[in-house]
């Protein structure tokens, strides 16, 4: 099982080529990934597991747990996939399907 994703980017002139631009490790099973920028060019990557997603901000390298209140693993079921629509960040699961921007 993967521990570890490495997040790379195209770098222009005079490189021209892939280089590393993070490292973001996991303790858990990732059943999808999606890094998004957003308007103001900061990039989240967010990981799915069976149960949950996690959003990492990769310029502050922090990590948190999307969980919409008063939700919780019985109503939400399990973690499908994501996608970028426009500013949000549309996470979906069996039963529902929630918002991050």
């Amino acid at each position: 099982m993967q521990t570890s994703i490495y997040v790379m980017k195209w770098a222009p002139q005079p490189f021209n080529k892939f280089m590393k631009l993070k490292e973001v490790s996991f303790d858990f099973p990732v059943t999808s990934v999606s890094l998004t920028e957003t308007p103001t060019n900061e990039l989240k990557l967010y990981l799915a597991s069976a149960k949950q997603f996690k959003i990492v901000d990769l310029q502050t390298a922090t990590a948190d747990t999307l969980s919409p209140p008063g939700l919780n693993e019985d109503k939400l079921g399990s973690a499908v996939n994501g996608v970028q629509v426009k500013d949000k960040f549309v996470a979906c699961y069996q039963s529902k399907t929630l918002f991050d921007s």
